[in-house]
């Protein structure tokens, strides 16, 4: 009897330990993290997430792969137009998906990548200004980056001296 008990209290801790290892149990730390703001550790559990979760959960997957991107947009990280990419290709169900993947795509100096994205979002919402707005400075950007003035910006090596005083004057 007493042995009887002691292997279902183990066989019950088991089952515990099992389910609180579990995907579910990750994506909803990964997900308090993100919205406590700490997108750098949320990115890495997302991260690890998105390979364990089988691809016939294409939903999850996608959102995943969604807030993996918004952490590292959140982060200033250029991988976020990796994960933006991910999560379009896993068919994440809205469409601001690739409004920010367009964004990501303008920080990158990605300019016709951009517009594309720019404009399949405006499809799907024709009013939205910052859309409008990302499209007209990605197609003059690109116009800018093939076009160069005469003029050369130089970096002067004597401001960016470490151990300088020359901050400023002391009396």
């Amino acid at each position: 009897m007493r042995s009887k008990f002691i292997a279902n209290f183990i066989f019950l801790i088991l089952v515990l330990l099992m389910t609180g290892c579990g995907v579910k149990s990750r994506l909803v730390k990964a997900d308090k993290q993100f919205e406590a703001g700490e997108y750098a550790s949320a990115a890495t559990i997302y991260g690890n997430l998105y390979s364990r979760i089988p691809y016939k959960e294409g939903l999850v997957k996608a959102k995943v792969a969604y807030k993996q991107a918004e952490c590292y947009r959140f982060l200033n990280n250029t991988r976020s137009e990796m994960m933006y990419s991910r999560a379009i290709r896993t068919k994440y169900p809205d469409s601001l998906v690739y409004l920010r993947y367009a964004q990501s795509l303008h920080r990158n100096a990605k300019y016709p990548e951009a517009a594309k994205n720019y404009r399949i979002y405006l499809l799907k919402d024709s009013s939205s200004r910052l859309a409008i707005n990302g499209l007209q400075a990605s197609l003059q950007a690109g116009v800018w980056k093939n076009e160069p003035t005469r003029y050369i910006v130089k970096r002067e090596s004597n401001l960016y001296v470490r151990n300088n005083f020359t901050f400023s004057p002391v009396f």
